[in-house]
């Protein structure tokens, strides 16, 4: 499975896969990769609506 998210050591959206998962989440396997510079991100797409998250910008 391929996606696109902005890589972190590259600076600029890249193509990330997913590689074999050992721990059993097969395709909803939270752990992608950079095709381009191989860094790895831990991706948790689970949203709860009943939660609400309060931030602070700061300058």
């Amino acid at each position: 499975m391929e996606s696109t998210f902005e890589c972190p050591s590259c600076r600029r959206l890249q193509l990330f896969e997913q590689p074999p998962c050992d721990d059993g989440h097969k395709a909803e396997c939270p752990e992608w990769v950079c095709i381009v510079c191989g860094t790895a991100l831990f991706v948790d797409v689970t949203l709860d609506v009943d939660v609400q998250v309060v931030t602070t910008r700061v300058a």
